[in-house]
């Protein structure tokens, strides 16, 4: 019988080891990949902030509502993990200076962030962008940007 335990634990000792386990495929990885902080961002993370938007000469013409003064537009789109808005992701969303939605999309494109951050690394997040509008002087529009963010 001890012969029996002895050799038992021999194979056992001369088996090969088990296989590993399996790689674990993308989709198990609870990190997202886009943060959505168009709305409120999700606890632990940071919505982008705009660090450089290009000067625009606007006449008040391109942004008045009517008799209006006061204006605004409302975009949405994705900053990417550098810090830029990524291309094809912009969209308004809402505002009457529909005129003006040109000149602002063109400066999306060179504007510059620091990227929203999810447990301290950057990641790609959607955030709502709104610019308001004001008539100031006969001929010049005074204009304001912000990350819309709770």
């Amino acid at each position: 019988m001890t012969s029996g335990l002895l050799l038992a634990a021999v194979l056992l000792l001369q088996a090969p080891p088990p296989p590993p386990p399996p790689p674990q495929s993308p989709a198990a990885d609870s990190t997202p990949t886009l943060l959505d902080c168009s709305g409120r961002c999700p606890k632990g993370a940071e919505a982008p902030r705009i660090t450089y938007f290009p000067q625009l000469e606007m006449m008040n013409a391109d942004v008045r509502g009517g008799t209006r003064m006061h204006n605004y537009l409302i975009f949405e789109a994705v900053v990417s993990e550098d810090g830029i808005i990524e291309q094809g992701s912009v969209r308004l969303t809402s505002g009457a200076a529909r005129s003006a939605e040109g000149d602002i999309e063109r400066g999306l494109a060179q504007a510059r962030f620091t990227p929203g951050r999810l447990n301290d690394a950057p990641i790609r997040t959607r955030v709502r962008i709104r610019f308001d509008f004001e008539a100031e002087g006969t001929n010049w529009t005074r204009y304001t940007y912000r990350v819309l963010s709770r």
